[in-house]
């Protein structure tokens, strides 16, 4: 029903964005011209499912958006356009989301307007430059305040701020209450991040690492608040 329903509005283009399966070819037939796929890295880098997060992850000081031909085949085919844009020290994948979302209407709409006039020519991607990103698995959300380096905890903040945002579990150094806290709000002084990177967000006794500006934590069935606050209601 869906499939005819398209058919009916007799498209130029169909075009995908941000969306994770295969799209079958009884759709991929129906535009007269040609099914466009809208995505959000500079294709054939970080195909698939989280592009985005992975250009976080990986330091990345700009990323991309990239208008492609679609066929049965996970972001393989033409180029068409690509948008490139920056990302900063602290710019989380919100940040960058944001951005494109901004961008992509206009991007998009001149693409196809240029498209149609023939006015843009079709790129092959290198098959074999392709890198690849996988959906977000839960291990990677949980981290450990005393053990992993900063440089890892504030990556991994940015990359997954959307969602689902990452956490610890407290242990014995907070009244022996097992829980669950979400970094909420976490923000670095760029300079001193540089000389302590390597360090962990707190030592032993619950200093909390100098390259950190500011930081609110959500602790389970409790509303955000200040580092501050949290390790005087929770420390021993």
């Amino acid at each position: 029903e869906f499939v005819e329903n398209l058919k009916k509005l007799n498209p130029d283009y169909i075009v995908v964005i941000a969306y994770w399966r295969i799209i079958p070819k009884a759709i991929l037939d129906i535009p007269i011209l040609w099914p466009i796929n809208f995505h959000t890295s500079i294709l054939p880098k970080y195909r698939w499912a989280s592009p985005i997060q992975s250009a976080v992850l990986n330091w990345e000081c700009k990323t991309w958006a990239t208008i492609m031909f679609m066929d049965e085949k996970m972001d393989e085919w033409d180029i068409i356009k690509i948008m490139e844009y920056k990302l900063s020290f602290d710019t989380t994948c919100q940040d960058a989301t944001n951005i494109v979302s901004q961008k992509w209407p206009k991007f998009l709409a001149d693409a196809l307007r240029d498209l149609g006039k023939w006015h843009l020519k079709r790129t092959c991607q290198e098959h074999p430059e392709a890198t690849y990103c996988k959906k977000i698995e839960k291990e990677e959300w949980q981290i450990n305040i005393f053990e992993d380096k900063l440089e890892d905890i504030w990556n991994r903040y940015k990359a997954f701020f959307i969602r689902p945002k990452i956490h610890f579990i407290t242990d014995e150094n907070f009244k022996n209450i097992w829980q669950r806290i979400i970094i909420d709000e976490l923000s670095l002084d760029e300079n001193s991040f540089q000389e302590n990177k390597d360090k962990a967000l707190f030592d032993e006794n619950l200093n909390i690492n100098k390259a950190i500006k500011t930081m609110k934590v959500k602790p389970q069935w409790k509303g955000s608040m200040d580092i501050k606050s949290f390790l005087n209601w929770y420390r021993k």
